[in-house]
């Protein structure tokens, strides 16, 4: 793992985001790679993400009409307050949330990863364009014009 301001990222997204102008031609073809990679990642955790969504209303549905049921044999009223506080205060509520909450931030994250990636390919593509007008600006020496007895 390697450190970034005291955050650690693992190699692979390091390598998939830095910039090494030496390996300019490299950065150049290995750059659609990172972003059917990352792209790919970003995709799979909206689904993932999606998904926990619907596990957590599903899952809350199922919790309000297990303490409707509840409140209503124990002889209570089953008003809408009552049901809700039931509901909210058991355990596997929390853990849908927690649930729903670790997707979240494992989509967000993996958004940001590739969002980087394009931005790298956009920065990659400008530090050629500037290369090669450098290159441009270089006098190169005179060429011999190539005479019957040069081969």
């Amino acid at each position: 793992m390697k450190k970034i301001n005291d955050i650690e990222f693992d190699d692979y997204l390091v390598s998939s985001v830095a910039i090494y102008p030496e390996q300019i031609q490299e950065e150049f073809c290995r750059a659609p790679a990172d972003i059917a990679y990352w792209g790919q990642k970003s995709s799979d955790a909206t689904r993932d993400h999606r998904l926990a969504e619907l596990r957590r209303r599903e899952g809350e549905a199922q919790l309000q009409l297990e303490h409707r049921e509840r409140l209503a044999a124990m002889g209570m009223k089953a008003t809408e307050a009552a049901v809700e506080a039931a509901v909210r205060t058991d355990p596997r509520w929390h853990a849908l949330q927690v649930a729903e909450i670790e997707s979240e931030a494992g989509m967000l994250a993996a958004r940001t990863h590739y969002q980087a990636v394009l931005a790298k390919k956009d920065m990659v593509q400008s530090l050629g364009a500037i290369m090669r007008s450098e290159l441009d600006r270089v006098p190169q020496a005179p060429r011999k014009a190539a005479g019957p007895t040069d081969w």
